[in-house]
């Protein structure tokens, strides 16, 4: 299981600063959920709430009907930058979590998830020996290596460029259906939220609240080159565009 149940949830910095205020959300077991608003309307604070790295002002965020109030062991992350030790190869980096956890048996895990990342020829490298699209593909193994129930991703393709950001949107669609992991997912690209999502949250400026929950009902996979629902999938991201603005 995997359910997220969001409840009255607010969150205010010292300042004061209203970073997020009335969120009632409910995140489904399996479901991939996609967060968008403009810079600063509380979207990787919201995310860190759910991970429990932040606590909130009021309100209560559960998992599972157990509440969240500081990080769990079956919840993953995922953020901007890979964070891989430079001085381990792959393969070691993606092994990193069995050895906090002291997880028994966690090699063949980890090289599935390689294989199923394309990565398995390079799990001897080190990071500066890959791309940047290969370095995320890495921490994005290295996260699902202790099969989390939840997997928080904080804008983790933003660095890299159009094309990488693509393929990666298109392989973790495939991941996610061969997995099954319910799935967060925070980026400010219209585009992004349409390929991942089946459903999409849109955050009002801050203090954020949620605007519009918008379903996201296009067969899979998704892409913006070679897809039948190419219509479909410009007009939606046009919805929330509109939305947006």
């Amino acid at each position: 299981m995997g359910v997220i149940t969001v409840s009255s949830l607010a969150k205010t910095f010292p300042g004061p600063v209203e970073a997020l205020t009335d969120i009632d959300l409910q995140i489904e077991d399996g479901e991939f959920v996609t967060l968008i608003g403009r810079s600063g309307c509380g979207k990787s604070t919201l995310l860190n709430l759910i991970a429990g790295l932040l606590p909130p002002t009021r309100g209560t965020i559960t998992l599972d009907g157990v509440v969240v109030s500081e990080p769990r062991r079956d919840v993953a992350m995922v953020f901007q930058q890979p964070a891989l030790l430079p001085w381990r190869s792959v393969e070691a980096n993606v092994l990193l979590p069995a050895e906090i956890m002291g997880l028994r048996g966690a090699g063949p895990r980890a090289l599935e998830l390689l294989e199923m990342t394309g990565l398995t020829a390079f799990r001897k490298k080190r990071p500066h020996e890959l791309s940047g699209g290969m370095q995320q593909r890495v921490a994005l193994c290295r996260a699902l290596l202790p099969r989390p129930k939840v997997l928080l991703m904080d804008e983790p393709f933003s660095a890299l460029d159009a094309l990488t950001r693509e393929e990666l949107a298109v392989e973790l669609q495939r991941i996610h259906l061969d997995l099954g992991t319910t799935i967060v997912f925070v980026t400010h690209s219209i585009q992004e939220a349409v390929l991942l999502a089946d459903r999409v949250v849109v955050l009002t400026d801050r203090p954020g609240r949620i605007r519009s929950l918008v379903p996201i009902d296009i067969p899979r996979p998704r892409s913006f080159g070679h897809n039948a629902h190419l219509d479909e999938v410009a007009a939606t991201a046009a919805r929330l565009h509109d939305l947006l603005h």
